[in-house]
């Protein structure tokens, strides 16, 4: 079993950085479009909170 913590092999490299991508690309829609406000703090927290979930999701199960 993979440990979280273990250096990521390339074959995790493409994924994670595609993930990378597209969260970012959200994090910045939503403070461009979003008030300041506790609710836009929130789903910035939720979305790091969801990129973290996915990026778990793949270092632990996806085959080396």
């Amino acid at each position: 079993m993979s440990n979280l913590f273990d250096k990521p092999d390339t074959q995790k490299n493409v994924p994670i950085e595609t993930l990378s991508v597209y969260f970012a690309e959200m994090s910045r829609i939503i403070e461009e479009v979003c008030p300041s406000s506790r609710e836009r703090s929130l789903a910035i927290t939720n979305l790091e909170q969801s990129y973290m979930w996915a990026v778990g999701s793949i270092r632990l199960n996806t085959e080396p």
